[in-house]
C-alpha cells in the first residue's frame, strides 16, 4: 500500500504544471549563476586573503624544529660528542678517531622574532591591503547592481511586450468586426466597395502588428534569459504578471526577495518616482 501511494504521490508531482517565474526568482537564479559575479566575489575573498597576509608580518613569528642526524664520518662523531659533552679520554685511541662507530644526535630548535619597527612598512602594506579589499567590495555591490538592474528591465521588457501582444489581439478582433460589419453592409447596400477594401487593409495591419507583437515578446523572453545568464531550458518561460501565462499576479513579484538584494525598488522615494 505504501508503495502505491508513494508511486501516485510521484505521478501527480509529473504531471505538476510549472510555476510562473517572479521576479524575485529570476534576480536570485542570476546573482547564483552570473559570471561577472563570481568573479567579483573571488576578487573579494582574495582581498580579504591578502588583509590578513598583511596584518600577519605585525604579529611575533614563532620557529620549532627538531632534526636527528646519525654517522661515523669522524669529524662528525668527533664534533658531536663535544657538542653533547660527551667526550672521554678513550675516544682519544687512534681506532675510534680514525673508524667511530656510529654515532646518534638529536637536536630541537625553538625561537621566535618579532619586527618592533620597520619605518611603517607593515603598516602602509596593511592599509593598502584593506583599500584594495574595500574597493573590491564595491566592485562586487556594482555588479550586483547591474546585474538586478539587466533583469529587471528585461523582466518588465516581457511584461511590457506581452500587454503590447494582448493589445493587438485586441486591435485585430476590432479590425475583424469592423471587416464583418461593412460586409453586411455591402450587402445591404448602404456603403460601397471601398469601404470594405479599407476594412480589409486595416485588418491586414492589425494581424501584421500582431506578428510584431509576437516576436517582441520572443525576443523580450530572450532577452530576459540572457540577463538571467542561464540556459533556457532550465528556468521557466511562463512570468508571473502575464495575462495567458501560468502563474501569480505581478503583485506577488517583490515577495520573498533575497536579503537587501531589491530593497532600492521597495523605497518609498522609488514607489513615488515609479507610481507604484
Amino acid at each position: 500500500m505504501l508503495v502505491v501511494s508513494y508511486t501516485a504521490g510521484l505521478f501527480a508531482q509529473q504531471r505538476r504544471e510549472p510555476s510562473a517565474l517572479t521576479l524575485s526568482q529570476a534576480v536570485k537564479i542570476a546573482l547564483e549563476q552570473n559570471p561577472q559575479r563570481k568573479a567579483a566575489l573571488a576578487n573579494t575573498k582574495a582581498a580579504s586573503a591578502d588583509v590578513d597576509e598583511a596584518r600577519s608580518f605585525l604579529l611575533p613569528r614563532i620557529t620549532f624544529s627538531a632534526t636527528a642526524t646519525r654517522g661515523n664520518d669522524p669529524v662528525y662523531v668527533f664534533g658531536t660528542k663535544l657538542r653533547q659533552q660527551g667526550f672521554l679520554t678513550a675516544d682519544f685511541a687512534l681506532n675510534k678517531l680514525n673508524t667511530p662507530t656510529p654515532f646518534s644526535n638529536f637536536a630541537t630548535r625553538f625561537g621566535g622574532t618579532w619586527s618592533l619597527f620597520d619605518s611603517f612598512a607593515s603598516w602602509r602594506t596593511v592599509n593598502r591591503a584593506e583599500r584594495v579589499k574595500e574597493a573590491s567590495t564595491h566592485q562586487l555591490a556594482r555588479a550586483e547592481q547591474e546585474i538586478i538592474f539587466h533583469v529587471v528591465d528585461s523582466y518588465y521588457g516581457v511584461l511590457l511586450a506581452n500587454k503590447q501582444r494582448e493589445l493587438c489581439e485586441q486591435a485585430l478582433k476590432t479590425a475583424r468586426a469592423i471587416l464583418d460589419r461593412s460586409k453586411d453592409r455591402l450587402e445591404s447596400g448602404v456603403v460601397v466597395e471601398s469601404d470594405t477594401l479599407s476594412a480589409r487593409v486595416r485588418l491586414a495591419a492589425r494581424k501584421q502588428e500582431l506578428i510584431r507583437a509576437q516576436n517582441n515578446l520572443m525576443l523580450a523572453h530572450a532577452q530576459l534569459i540572457t540577463a538571467i545568464d542561464v540556459q533556457s531550458e532550465s528556468v521557466p518561460l511562463e512570468v508571473a504578471g502575464t495575462t495567458g501565462w501560468r502563474g501569480s499576479k505581478s503583485s506577488s513579484i517583490f515577495s520573498k526577495v533575497g536579503p537587501r538584494r531589491l530593497s532600492f525598488l521597495t523605497s518609498e522615494p522609488c514607489r513615488k518616482k515609479c507610481h507604484w
